[in-house]
């Protein structure tokens, strides 16, 4: 039966039905996710693009071809709104690392190493070079505006960047003033040095506000002490590294100064652990001058990390150093770096790799004397591992056999020597060899012999002193 043209364009309609409804979809979708200007976001073009997805290969009439062109429109636009976020990723990415290079002065920060023992000329040069990131801040949204491009994270970034500018440019400007009250403790404000826990040596410093540190700086790894610096007449706190023992036993040592407290509170010194008999800590005592610094930071058996490029999506990549016994400098790769992280003995030597400037980490990655860390064991936390590994069988027999107590392990060892005894092959006794087996030609003992016991009853029965008593014993 022939179907008529009414027919033929309903069925059409109906079958089209489908695919008409994700097409109003994918558009919904487009206009539901877009930004403060009203542009569309990526995700708006994920969604479209993911409800047109099932009708690349539908079999029905041009249903196929119009799928596929708009999901390539989507796709195409998609990769243009995708190039804009990691480039704009890449600005604020570059403007953090910049930041945090602004604030924190180690020994591979070129010609601004003059000033890590100077607290009164770092806050100077930071306020400074604060007020120019701040400018080039602006003119990166500002540029953005212009090209009709999204500014929301640029802003945001400003926001948080301006209160640690406007802070370090009030105390700035109150040194240089004379306007710091003396004695005053300036709590708002704190000095971070960075040291090695083993020896106190420098790994960096900086002065930021407190609990509002820079991108890229973990402020968990600082305490504060019972010290302080002094500015101006002022005194601004001091926080260094911190390590704890399995006691919980927190503790920092800078130099020849060690801090150590329990709990929250701050570190108290400690005068027996340090050797700076001339240290009284008193307020604003403190000073860096002593305290010498690690050089480019690539020791024998330490970790470095830096910036040194960004990934696809314009995100900061960090890349860390070992430096090896063997002389050479090695990355860690992200495997590498898992096998650390996931080992509490290596995972701390990792956390205390010392940070390094961009230029110098970047320069270090391209070089060609850098290559690959494979071999975990060649650092000085995996020959420990490795050693630690070896003990964990006698550290158990250990804890067994002193579970058994005093008599147990006697018993046991009683019985380990008495199976050690029957297990040897028996050697003949001296006497043993010497003694021959009776033959028949021989006389017998028992022949040869006088019979004892009946001499001995003989002479019982024949004593005038024993015989009545032998005699009332036959009655």
């Amino acid at each position: 039966m022939a179907i008529s043209a009414f027919a033929k364009s309903r069925l059409q309609t109906i079958s089209d039905s489908g695919f008409a409804r994700a097409k109003k979809l994918a558009d919904l979708a487009i206009k539901k996710n877009v930004d403060g200007k009203g542009n569309t976001t990526a995700r708006g073009y994920e969604q479209a693009i993911e409800i047109l997805n099932p009708f690349l290969v539908s079999d029905k009439g041009n249903v196929a071809v119009d799928a596929e062109r708009l999901v390539v429109g989507y796709e195409n636009k998609f990769t243009k709104l995708q190039a804009k976020r990691n480039k704009l990723n890449r600005t604020i990415g570059q403007f953090k690392v910049d930041e945090r290079e602004i604030f924190f002065v180690s020994p591979s920060s070129g010609n601004r190493v003059d000033i890590m023992r100077d607290i009164p000329n770092m806050v100077s040069q930071i306020s400074e070079e604060l007020s120019l990131h701040v400018f080039s801040v602006e003119n990166a949204i500002e540029e953005a505006r212009l090209n009709n491009e999204s500014s929301a994270e640029l802003e945001t970034y400003l926001f948080s960047v301006n209160k640690r500018a406007r802070m370090m440019s009030e105390l700035h400007n109150d040194y240089l003033n004379d306007e710091i009250i003396p004695g005053e403790i300036l709590n708002g404000y704190g000095v971070y040095v960075d040291s090695d826990p083993n020896d106190g040596e420098m790994l960096g410093v900086m002065v930021a506000p407190i609990g509002d540190l820079p991108s890229g700086i973990d402020s968990s790894i600082f305490r504060q002490v019972d010290s302080s610096v002094d500015v101006g007449g002022g005194y601004i706190p001091l926080f260094g590294r911190a390590t704890t023992d399995g006691m919980g036993l927190h503790s920092v040592r800078i130099g020849n100064q060690v801090w150590e407290g329990l709990g929250a509170l701050e570190l108290q010194y400690s005068k027996k652990r340090s050797d700076a008999p001339q240290f009284k800590n008193d307020p604003g005592e403190f000073s860096l001058s002593g305290v010498l610094d690690k050089g480019t930071s690539m020791r024998r058996g330490s970790f470095s990390k830096g910036f040194t490029g960004f990934d696809d999506e314009g995100n900061p990549v960090q890349t860390t150093f070992f430096a090896g016994q063997d002389d050479k400098i090695y990355s860690l790769d992200d495997e590498s770096l898992g096998l650390f992280e996931s080992d509490p003995m290596l995972s701390q030597d990792l956390s205390r790799a010392t940070q390094l400037e961009s230029s110098f980490a970047k320069n270090l990655l391209q070089s060609q004397d850098v290559e690959p860390l494979r071999d975990i064991p060649q650092t000085a936390a995996g020959a420990r591992r490795a050693e630690e590994e070896k003990l964990v069988p006698i550290r158990a027999e250990e804890e067994r056999r002193k579970e058994l107590g005093f008599f147990g392990r006697a018993r046991e060892d009683f019985a380990k020597r008495r199976t050690e005894r029957e297990s040897q092959p028996k050697q003949p006794s001296f006497f043993g060899s010497k003694n021959k087996p009776t033959t028949p030609d021989e006389p017998v003992i028992g022949e040869s012999t006088p019979d004892i016991v009946e001499q001995g009853k003989g002479f019982f029965r024949n004593n005038p002193f024993t015989k009545p008593f032998v005699d009332f014993l036959k009655k």
